[in-house]
């Protein structure tokens, strides 16, 4: 009366996927909840008020689905080889995401916290932080022309914001 091993294999290995499903489950509705602020949230209000114009980002996620693909300028090097080539030698500094960002024509940059070097935060001009569970969004304008444009649409954008987000507007640049 011999077991069969291949049984015992998935004996042994059904366990452990039951603990890790029923683990996931429970944190199903608060990471949708994230991704629907942190993703879908900006990339809406790019889509609303600078769908043809250049956007620089960090986070490609969503927003490359809002606007005109060739319109997102990636600071993250995921489809920037450039960006990606200087991050490998630790050469990416804020004068080189400004650079890129000047040659793309981008007035606008959106930086997820959490995926950002603190060392190589752009010196543009920060307009407002959605401030969310597990993350901050900041929302910079890159050239100083811009800022009351930008301010004004994060002002109109505002109130489609979910529950749960604080928005923080940084004092005017003189």
């Amino acid at each position: 009366n011999r077991r069969n091993p291949k049984y015992l294999g998935l004996t042994l290995l059904i366990p452990p996927l039951i603990f890790f499903s029923v683990s996931a489950f429970r944190h199903i509705t608060t990471d949708c909840l994230n991704v629907y602020i942190g993703q879908y949230q900006p990339a809406e209000f790019v889509y609303d008020f600078y769908y043809n114009d250049p956007v620089a980002s960090n986070d490609l996620g969503a927003i490359s689905f809002c606007a005109d693909e060739s319109r997102i300028i990636d600071l993250a090097g995921l489809a920037n080889q450039e960006v990606l080539d200087r991050k490998r030698i630790h050469n990416w500094t804020p004068a080189s995401a400004d650079s890129l960002s000047e040659r793309m024509n981008a007035n606008v940059a959106i930086l997820h916290h959490s995926w950002s070097d603190a060392e190589v935060e752009p010196y543009w001009y920060r307009i407002a932080t959605w401030q969310m569970p597990g993350d901050s969004v900041s929302f910079y304008s890159i050239d100083k022309r811009y800022i009351e444009k930008l301010q004004t649409n994060m002002h109109a954008f505002e109130r489609k914001l979910p529950p749960g987000v604080t928005v923080h507007y940084y004092p005017p640049i003189d």
